[in-house]
C-alpha cells in the first residue's frame, strides 16, 4: 500500500482556502470522550430488554451479536421497545453535557461545516463561541440551504429528538431510499462535489462510511472531488485499502503511532491547524500589503502586535493602536517578520476577541475588502 503515513497532504491544507473542507465525523471521537462503541450500545440495548425476551430470542441475537451482526440485531431489538422506552434509552446513553478535546479543537479549524453520525451533543456543547449554527439533521426540510453558512449537520440523527437516530437495517433503507430524504442526499451531493471532505473518526470497514460513499457513488452521477480519511493503521487491511480508494476515491491518511487512538488523533489534528495556520499567513500578509500597509507602518504594527501578545495592551488599546497605524499614510520599504508575531496573535487570541479586532477595524474602514478577506482567514 502507497499510503501515507501521519503526514498532511499540502492538498488538504490549501483546500481550507481554495475549495473549502468538510469534516465528516465517525464514532471515534465520541468513543475517546467515553462514549459506547456500536457493540456496546447494542449489547445494552439488548440487556435492557432481555428480560422480555423468550430462550429462543436471547439466543439467537447473543449469536448474531457474536457474529457482529450489529444492523440486524437492532433491527430486532427496536421492535420490541415502545416509543418512550426508546427515547429514555437513547438520550441516557447519549444526551450529555460535556465537551470534547478533539471537538473543540476541530471547531477552531475553519471548516466549512462538520457532518456526523454520532447522536450524542458533544460538539454543540464544545462549541462555546457559537462559531456554527444550530444543530440539525437529515430530516430538516431547510438542510440545503443551512449547510450555505457554518453548520453543524447529525446526518444520523441526534439524542435531542430519540426518533430521528438511525440504527437498524429499517432505519438506513428509510434514510438511503425513503423519498422524505431526497433533498438531504442533494445537499450531501452538493458538498462532497463542492468541496474537499475529511473523514475522522471512522475505519476503513466502518458501515457508515461505506454506506455515505456507495450511495453517493452509484446513486448520483457526476465527478466529485478528492477526498480523505484519517485511519488508524492498526485497523487497516488491503482489500479495504483498495475499495476506499480505487473505487471511491478517498486518500487514506494512516496513524502510525504507539499512541492510543485519541491521543494519536488529538496530535495529528494539532498539526492540521497549526498547517492551517501557516497558509494562512502569507495570505493575511498579501492582504495587508495590497492595502498599503507596508515599511513602517507593517513594522509599528508589528511592535504593537508584540507588545499586545505579552500583554502590555489591553484589548482595546490595542484596538486603538492598530487603528492610529491605519490611518498614518507615511511609510518606507522595509518589511520585517509579520507572520511570527500574527501568528502569536491568532494562536492567543478567543475568536470573539479576534471577531471583535477585525470588526471594530472594518468600522474604521467599511469599504476595504482586503481588510474584509481577513475574516475569512480567522481560525
Amino acid at each position: 500500500m502507497n499510503e501515507s503515513k501521519n503526514t498532511i497532504p499540502d492538498r488538504l491544507v490549501k483546500s481550507f482556502f481554495d475549495d473549502g473542507v468538510v469534516a465528516f465525523v465517525g464514532a471515534g471521537l465520541s468513543v475517546n470522550e467515553g462514549l459506547p462503541t456500536w457493540q456496546v450500545l447494542i449489547e445494552s440495548m439488548f440487556q435492557e430488554i432481555k428480560s422480555n425476551l423468550s430462550e429462543d430470542e436471547q439466543k439467537s441475537i447473543s449469536e448474531h451479536i457474536a457474529a457482529r451482526n450489529f444492523l440486524l440485531v437492532a433491527d430486532y431489538l427496536k421492535s420490541k421497545f415502545n416509543e418512550i422506552r426508546y427515547k429514555d434509552f437513547i438520550e441516557n446513553k447519549f444526551l450529555i453535557k460535556k465537551e470534547g478535546v478533539i471537538h473543540r479543537l476541530l471547531l477552531s479549524i475553519p471548516f466549512k461545516g462538520i457532518i456526523t453520525t454520532n447522536y450524542d451533543t458533544i460538539f454543540s456543547y464544545s462549541d462555546g463561541q457559537n462559531e456554527f449554527n444550530a444543530p440539525f439533521t437529515y430530516e430538516d426540510p431547510d438542510v440545503f440551504r443551512k449547510t450555505k453558512k457554518k453548520f453543524l449537520l447529525h446526518a444520523h440523527g441526534i439524542a435531542t429528538t430519540p426518533g430521528s437516530t438511525i440504527l437498524s437495517f429499517t432505519d438506513y433503507d428509510n434514510l438511503n431510499f425513503g423519498v422524505k430524504n431526497i433533498m438531504f442526499w442533494e445537499t450531501m451531493k452538493s458538498l462532497f462535489q463542492r468541496h474537499r471532505v475529511l473523514f475522522i473518526g471512522y475505519s476503513l470497514n466502518d458501515p457508515d462510511i461505506n454506506i455515505f460513499l456507495t450511495k453517493l457513488k452509484y446513486t448520483f452521477s457526476g465527478n466529485f472531488n478528492e477526498h480523505f480519511a484519517l485511519i488508524d493503521e492498526r485497523n487497516s487491511d488491503l482489500l479495504h485499502f483498495h475499495r476506499l480508494t480505487k473505487i471511491f476515491g478517498v486518500e487514506p491518511i494512516f496513524l502510525q503511532s504507539n499512541l492510543s487512538m485519541g491521543e494519536s488523533v488529538h496530535r495529528w489534528v494539532e498539526q492540521l491547524k497549526s498547517l492551517v495556520l501557516a497558509e494562512s499567513i502569507p495570505r493575511l500578509q498579501t492582504n495587508y500589503e495590497s492595502y498599503g500597509l507596508q515599511g513602517t507602518r507593517i513594522t509599528e504594527l508589528m511592535q504593537n502586535l508584540f507588545l499586545f501578545v505579552n500583554e502590555k495592551y489591553s484589548l482595546n488599546e490595542f484596538i486603538q493602536k492598530i487603528h492610529s497605524i491605519l490611518r498614518n499614510p507615511d511609510y518606507e520599504d522595509q518589511i520585517d517578520s509579520f507572520e511570527t508575531l500574527w501568528s502569536k496573535i491568532i494562536l492567543k487570541l478567543p475568536i470573539q476577541d479576534l471577531k471583535k479586532l477585525v470588526s471594530s477595524i472594518l468600522t474604521d474602514f467599511p469599504n476595504s475588502p482586503n481588510l474584509k478577506k481577513l475574516i475569512t482567514y480567522l481560525p
